[in-house]
Parts: C-alpha cells; structure tokens; sequence
C-alpha cells in the first residue's frame, strides 16, 4: 500500500504501520507525521510498549483535554508486534476516536494472531493499516537504482552490483551510503572507481575494485 496515496485522500484517525524493515517504516511514518503537522497536529506524545508501560495511563490521554486545546499525536510503538494489556485500551478508543487526536501504531511485523482480535477489526474500520514488507534480493539492486535516482544519482551498472553486493539487502545501509555518494558525486555518473572510494579502508577485503 502507497501511503503517500492515501494520504492525499484525507487523515484517518489512526494508523497501523508495520514491518521489519526499520528504514521504510520510519519513512512511513515521516509521512503521515508531516501530513498530520500540516493538518495542525502539531502536539505529539510517544509511548513505548515495554513491560513498564502504564496502559491506563494511555488511555487518559485520549480523554484528557490537550494544553491549549491543541490538536495532538499519540504515537505508540510496539516493539513485539504484540498488544498484550493494551488490547482493551486500544478497544475503547478505537470504538469512538477523539477528533482532536491521531493515533499512530508503530510496529514490527504484526503477529498473525493480533489480526484478529477485537481491535484490530475496530481499527481496519476506523484507520488504516500499512504493512511495510521487506524488499527481495533479487529486486534490490532495482531499489537501490530507483533510490539512486530520486536522489538525482546516476550509477553505472558495474557500480550498482559493487554496492548490492556489499550492501546485502540492509536498506538503511544502502540509503546511509547513497547519502555518501551524493558528496562524492559532484554531479558525475557514479561508476566503480567511485564506489570504491567509498569503501577504501575495506575494499580489499570485502569486494574488487578497479585500479
């Protein structure tokens, strides 16, 4: 699913964004953050779903009067693709969810039997779920000319197969060394020798370079 689509179709209440792949999740969630700012939820409220989290805490936020009555993000992050206590908390919210609140759920891969609890099927009604699936191997060296490219990165194919073979499939590796590439490029097709000067120290070791 295109988050960025949805999006443009209005805000939802809440949001679901899932997946073991920390890069396009974070990425996900930059998203709908950005719409939700420039919606005027400018207020937000992290939670973190570890065994010290205050369930009922929670809940009183959403019926707690912001300060100033500003328009607020509640995110939570859900480490375990697993809800565990905040299963009935999230059940009484996502039943009527406050108009002044956004509520994002931010979690690894969701466990298969969380799908059908009660508030996931309250949820798949009020909001939206994203599941974020990890890129396949053999596609990765076409994400990572597709991410080149969105970055205005022009790279040969000797260095496109350089970079996927040490990268092997970690996306936020792959983006971090894009991000270097950039200030070596100077406007230039990046080719092998480029690519090698990124990884001087290493090069012999780990993959072959030109002379």
């Amino acid at each position: 699913m295109c988050i960025r689509d949805r999006l443009k179709k209005g805000l939802s209440p809440v949001y679901l964004i899932s997946g073991d792949e920390p890069l396009l999740v974070q990425e996900c969630c930059d998203q709908v953050r950005k719409a939700a700012k420039d919606a005027g939820f400018h207020d937000r409220l992290t939670f973190h779903a570890d065994h010290q989290l205050d369930w009922n805490a929670v809940g009183e936020e959403f019926s707690a009067m912001s300060l100033f009555a500003e328009k607020r993000r509640i995110e939570i992050h859900l480490p375990t693709g697993k809800l565990g206590d905040g299963r009935a908390v999230l059940e009484r919210v996502l039943a009527d969810p406050p108009d002044d609140i956004i509520l994002v759920l931010i979690s690894a891969r969701l466990d298969a039997a969380e799908t059908r609890r009660k508030w996931y099927k309250e949820l798949q009604g009020k909001g939206v779920h994203v599941p974020v699936w990890p890129v396949d191997a053999d596609k990765f060296q076409g994400w990572l000319q597709q991410r080149a490219s969105n970055r205005g990165l022009s790279l040969t194919r000797g260095a496109l197969a350089i970079m996927s073979e040490r990268l092997e499939g970690n996306l936020l590796a792959a983006s971090q060394e894009l991000d270097r590439l950039s200030l070596l490029a100077n406007g230039n097709t990046i080719d092998e020798e480029t690519v090698c000067l990124l990884y001087t120290s290493d090069a012999a070791d780990d993959m072959q370079c030109v002379d």
